[in-house]
């Protein structure tokens, strides 16, 4: 729920159950930090709604807490054993910090770093977590789809030390995962993340992947690595900074 419930409508929903069908019924509540008292007092009054109906034994009453660290960690330490996953205590604690300690995308992680089918190092979870070093990249990215200033953006990640290969390299492989994803649909007409990375990324991250991957078409894609391929070449030759050189014409592709 995220706005205060009428009595009306609550009792509309528990008559509409009331009939023989296959319909449920779910209501999520969610706890405002700025005000517990609400939250306890807007479920306790759902509770009873429930409790007065004739379907109060089919009822089921859950609250749902955000774990601790340590708890956190034991299920990431469970999820790493079922998938046979070489990976110490240490790195799974990292993994965790590095996504800012998300039980959800640390999961999906784990799914990662299993396809590698080795013992987990340090720069594996650097090169495939997915909030490892790559929120600015990813502003970078978002930049390119919205047509803002990236070159803002790219001068800004140059002055905080990233390097300008570093910079190509994020941005071949988020173009080849969507090139992927773009084959993917066209050939199927479905959208299956899984079978296009091996692994499942959260819901809302799949969805954004699909829609980013048909804003090109394959000529477009074409053109995108090509200057990626430039891109490389002239770094390898000495040249730097050549984000200034490359980033609108990528943009224009995106939005011509």
């Amino acid at each position: 729920l995220h706005k205060k419930f009428k009595e009306n409508d609550m009792n509309l929903f528990l008559k509409a159950l009331e009939r023989p069908s296959h319909n449920r019924l779910i209501i999520g509540l969610y706890n405002s930090k700025s005000d517990t008292t609400k939250y306890k007092y807007t479920s306790d009054a759902i509770v009873k709604f429930f409790q007065k109906s004739p379907l109060k034994d089919e009822a089921i009453c859950v609250r749902f807490f955000t774990p601790k660290t340590w708890e956190s960690l034991k299920f990431l330490q469970e999820r790493a054993n079922l998938l046979h996953l070489d990976i110490s205590s240490h790195l799974l604690n990292a993994l965790f910090e590095t996504n800012n300690e998300d039980l959800s995308i640390s999961f999906n992680d784990l799914d990662k770093l299993a396809v590698l089918n080795a013992p987990i190092t340090l720069e594996d979870i650097q090169e495939l977590s997915s909030n490892a070093g790559d929120m600015d990249l990813q502003k970078l990215i978002l930049g390119l789809f919205l047509k803002k200033s990236v070159l803002d953006i790219y001068d800004y990640l140059l002055k905080e030390g990233k390097k300008d290969a570093d910079i190509l390299r994020g941005l071949e492989r988020y173009f080849y995962q969507l090139f992927l994803f773009f084959a993917h649909i066209k050939t199927t007409g479905l959208m299956d993340a899984k079978e296009v990375l091996g692994y499942a990324p959260p819901k809302e991250i799949a969805e954004n992947y699909a829609k980013n991957a048909l804003r090109l078409k394959e000529a477009g894609y074409k053109r995108v690595f090509e200057i990626f391929r430039l891109w490389h070449i002239q770094s390898m030759q000495g040249q730097k900074e050549l984000g200034f050189l490359y980033l609108t014409s990528i943009q224009k592709i995106i939005n011509p």
